[in-house]
């Protein structure tokens, strides 16, 4: 899944983990670890393609709510921090930070211009380096535009939803 899913489901477990434990020290634990296998789950649904326009369009607007969400939560703010990181922290580990597709782009660049005769090192090693069961296997079910398309509109409904019951509670 894109993104902005795995921030909303990681940001929605710390935030209800901390809504029930109300400790700092427990939150942080118990749910950046929730959120962290949450990604595992998540990537068993398959995205389908958006345009760029809807794909940034969805990132965008998600992660500038989850960050004003921060902003407004005052002591509390590190809660979508916590969800967004914890959330990706799979892919932020298997793709290097995403400085791997930089590495892909010039390799492309190059081998596209034949300045290289094969590019097969680069894609294979990018392909090896996954670490996380989730990223190496098929999705188990294969969502259409339309649900990938509900599935960004949900998120950014459930993470506005959220915040407004995380400052109710604060």
């Amino acid at each position: 899944m894109y993104t902005h899913v795995h921030s909303v489901v990681g940001t929605a477990i710390v935030g209800a983990t901390y809504l029930v434990t109300k400790d700092v020290w427990l939150t942080s634990i118990i749910g950046g670890t929730l959120s962290f296998v949450s990604h595992h789950y998540v990537d068993k649904l398959g995205e389908a393609s958006l345009t760029d326009s809807d794909k940034y369009g969805m990132e965008i607007s998600v992660m500038i709510n989850l960050l004003g969400a921060s902003y407004a939560l005052g002591d509390l703010f590190w809660i979508p921090i916590l969800g967004i990181i914890a959330g990706n922290l799979m892919d932020l580990i298997d793709k290097k930070l995403y400085l791997v597709f930089f590495k892909y782009s010039i390799v492309e660049f190059f081998y596209k211009r034949g300045c290289i005769k094969s590019a097969d090192w680069c894609f294979d090693s990018i392909n090896a380096t996954r670490h996380f069961k989730c990223h190496r296997v098929a999705p188990y079910k294969q969502l259409t535009y339309g649900q990938t398309m509900s599935f960004a509109f949900a998120s950014l409904a459930i993470s506005i939803l959220f915040h407004f019951i995380l400052l109710l509670n604060n």
